[in-house]
């Protein structure tokens, strides 16, 4: 049996529709379209009147549940405003909800920007940020490769006067080290920041900048390599975490080294290197591990196995390498070079720094992911070793990774 209410709004469609079809000429008297249309319009009335009058269960719900469901409806993802998406779908629906997602400020505190945007799109954005009030704001601004318009320019021109002082969020792609400035410039109270390049293209030109600026709040920050000399300007008293895409030059050892001095609570690192060589002894990286004192979780992307390698044996000469290191993760994108030393390397490290001494943290996860383009089988005597530290409790994987990275 079908809902009342369907079968009501499914007859008020058809008396619509008939009220539109009684608009246009008629072979019928006057009189008597008069007379259908008089008819119609009171049971259009009386419909409305019935639905206007129901009270739909959902409806009898407290403002605070209202609120809790709708921020539930949000998407995973941020995505660019869409009227078949919320919050914009939940305004849609009745009055009443419109008045709640309307009111309710953190259903509006996630916007995602391009640089493609007419007069139509300044006004959403104008109204989108009056409902979010003063609630925090995460913005993703997306610049097109093509686009000719710089960033900085961009973000001169929208409306955000007012709102810039409560983005806690950014997340930033196409930007030059100098725009990349620019907008930590205007957003002081950011805790997550990530600028990505995306095209060559859009390689930032020569910088040199001698301004310094104090981000208080921010907890982590992510930039290509390619961006790298923004660290030179900037002190992140509060900054844990760490990202760094692509390859690590020569002048990443300075820059960051003088960063991190500026970084004290820094304790998570993601980096990439692409360096063919390998990282030796007191090469790029291990220089840049030695200088983060309280790191307890690492991810290395690696082009080159030497560098691994190098690393487990730091690990496993000096308790004082990566004292607090408990979570550690290596990406190999090229065959790993399972000598007899190496093998007896890797078994020797994972097992040290399992059994940690009291000069050292315990390392309760370690993963290799390596590169199933290369179809290689595991020496048994690896395959022994990380199954004995599974049963001990130790969260450890050597292979080819079950799901992409």
């Amino acid at each position: 049996m079908k809902p009342k209410n369907i079968t009501l709004r499914r007859r008020l469609a058809y008396v619509v529709s008939q009220l539109e079809d009684e608009s246009l000429p008629s072979r019928h008297s006057p009189r008597l379209n008069e007379e259908r249309q008089r008819r119609l319009m009171e049971e259009k009335v009386t419909i409305q009147r019935s639905l206007d009058s129901m009270v739909y269960p959902i409806l009898t719900l407290p403002v605070e549940i209202m609120t809790e469901i709708f921020l539930h409806c949000l998407p995973n993802h941020p995505l660019y405003p869409r009227k078949a998406v919320a919050p914009m779908l939940l305004g849609r629906i009745c009055r009443q909800w419109r008045n709640i997602a309307c009111s309710t400020p953190r259903l509006w505190a996630q916007l995602v920007v391009s640089s493609r945007r007419g007069p139509s799109f300044e006004l959403l954005l104008r109204e989108w940020l009056r409902r979010a009030r003063a609630t925090p704001l995460s913005l993703h601004l997306w610049l097109p490769h093509s686009c000719s318009e710089h960033s900085s320019s961009l973000l001169a021109t929208f409306p955000f006067t007012g709102h810039w002082a409560q983005m806690t969020s950014f997340h930033g792609s196409c930007f030059t080290p100098a725009e990349c400035l620019d907008l930590l410039v205007r957003a002081p109270q950011l805790t997550h920041c990530e600028f990505n390049i995306d095209a060559v293209s859009t390689l930032p030109s020569p910088f040199q900048s001698t301004s310094k600026l104090l981000l208080a709040r921010l907890q982590h920050l992510e930039l290509t390599s390619l961006l790298l000399l923004v660290l030179d300007s900037l002190t992140t008293p509060a900054l844990h975490s760490l990202k760094i895409t692509g390859r690590l030059q020569p002048v990443a050892a300075t820059v960051l080294h003088s960063f991190l001095e500026r970084a004290p609570k820094l304790h998570t690192f993601d980096a990439s290197s692409y360096d063919p060589r390998g990282i030796a002894r007191d090469g790029i990286l291990c220089n840049v591990l030695r200088a983060i004192p309280l790191l307890t979780s690492f991810r290395l992307a690696m082009h080159s196995t030497a560098s691994f390698f190098e690393l487990l044996r730091l690990l496993n000469e000096s308790p004082a390498f990566l004292p607090r290191i408990q979570n550690i993760t290596f990406l190999s994108f090229s065959r790993v070079d399972w000598t007899e030393t190496n093998i007896n390397t890797f078994i020797d490290t994972v097992i040290s720094r399992w059994e940690a001494t009291s000069t050292a943290t315990q390392l309760l996860e370690f993963k290799l992911l390596m590169d199933p383009f290369y179809d290689q089988i595991l020496d048994d005597r690896i395959s022994a070793c990380v199954s004995k530290l599974e049963e001990q409790g130790m969260r450890i994987y050597v292979g080819h990774p079950k799901t992409l990275y």
